[in-house]
């Protein structure tokens, strides 16, 4: 991992979570308390955001390619569509989520549990492959000086 990687995927996508977990260090009331749980953060897809903006920056990075850069023929295609599929998933799934909340739940088992957390199970793994295909992207697109 390098600073690129730091700045680009885990920051956007972390660091608003580990703000609200730092709410929690407060005397806040108890609803309050509640909702600074990441949790309630992320379980309707809001994930999605951060995603959506890695697929908009892997798209600019592969429309300002240097000249340079010399690639394979299909990959610079197939990393288009792939971002513009997930870029629509990503829209999808962060307009579904404030339209069909789900409700924080404990203790159903772990298929249940992942069945009623299905819109956060989808945005966090959409949002993971997003951050690879960005990162391929950036990888396979630099031209290094020696």
């Amino acid at each position: 991992m390098n600073d690129w990687h730091f700045v680009n995927l885990f920051v956007p996508t972390l660091l608003p979570l580990v703000f609200l977990a730092a709410f929690s260090l407060f005397d806040l009331s108890k609803m309050a308390k509640l909702r600074t749980n990441p949790l309630a953060a992320i379980k309707d897809g809001q994930l999605s955001w951060a995603g959506l903006g890695m697929c908009v920056n892997g798209l600019y990075e592969l429309h300002h390619l240097p000249p340079e850069a010399v690639l394979s023929t299909p990959w610079p295609t197939i990393a288009f569509w792939l971002m513009i599929a997930m870029m629509m998933l990503h829209a999808f799934i962060a307009a579904v989520g404030p339209i069909f909340p789900t409700k924080r739940v404990r203790h159903l088992g772990l298929r249940k549990t992942a069945i009623h957390y299905r819109v956060l199970i989808a945005s966090a793994l959409l949002t993971l492959a997003s951050a690879s295909v960005y990162s391929l992207i950036h990888l396979t697109t630099q031209v290094w000086q020696d």
